[in-house]
């Protein structure tokens, strides 16, 4: 099959009437929409299966630079790899504080989600952005752990609240040989007998605690005295 030039591609981007795609062999194809710009696609089959990779809008990549992306993704392929797979890992935010925690799930969830999405943005960027904002992701957790403890919140109450327990058999190990992080479980476990004989789930005791720690920080996220709210969790 002929390649197509750069001529051709620019006319079939003006004259588009149709979703039609054309081929530049070797999986790359010039793909027109009757609304929308013309885009590149890479069609691909790997240990995923049959697969498309996007690889930018025209005009802004050009024949010769579409080529060049797909002859990369190519080469990705024979060494063993999938290419959508590698620019998932490379497009992961490197998120470092609580602003950006909230920012990368607005974009992925609530602003997709949500009939009103600006709400809870709204609240977080007015009320608690400039409290817990900067916090950095590291400190979450021991941020809450330490508060916890100085509500006198038990300790193995708190540490299941961080999904610090591992459900398994009566050796310690996952259900079902799955590992921790599939049923949704930290890697850290609880050690000893505990971690291996308690089965109780905690549930309402971890409701308390989170109420608890909720009544302490709703002051401060609304910006009044916590003296004016009850922190004892029920």
């Amino acid at each position: 099959m002929a390649k197509l030039t750069a001529t051709q591609v620019q006319s079939y981007a003006r004259t588009a009437a149709a979703n039609k795609k054309y081929s530049d062999g070797n999986g790359l194809y010039f793909c027109v929409r009757k609304s929308g710009m013309p885009y590149w696609m890479l069609r691909y089959t790997s240990l995923n299966g049959r697969r498309e990779a996007t690889l930018g809008q025209y005009p802004s990549m050009t024949l010769a630079e579409a080529r060049l992306e797909s002859s990369k993704m190519q080469l990705q392929l024979q060494q063993g790899e999938d290419p959508l797979a590698i620019r998932a890992i490379e497009t992961i935010p490197e998120i470092q504080n609580v602003s950006q925690l909230f920012q990368d799930w607005y974009a992925k969830d609530l602003s997709r989600r949500l009939k009103h999405p600006n709400i809870p943005k709204r609240v977080f960027t007015k009320e608690i952005a400039p409290v817990i904002g900067q916090l950095p992701i590291q400190a979450v957790r021991p941020t809450f752990r330490s508060l916890a403890a100085s509500l006198g919140i038990a300790g193995n109450v708190a540490e299941r609240c961080l999904n610090h327990k591992i459900v398994g058999n009566d050796f310690g190990r996952p259900q079902d040989g799955l590992k921790a992080e599939s049923q949704g479980l930290d890697e850290h476990k609880l050690k000893g007998v505990e971690g291996i004989y308690d089965r109780h789930d905690y549930f309402e005791e971890r409701r308390i605690a989170h109420q608890t720690v909720a009544d302490v920080i709703e002051p401060l996220v609304n910006f009044e005295h916590p003296s004016q709210h009850n922190t004892g969790g029920h």
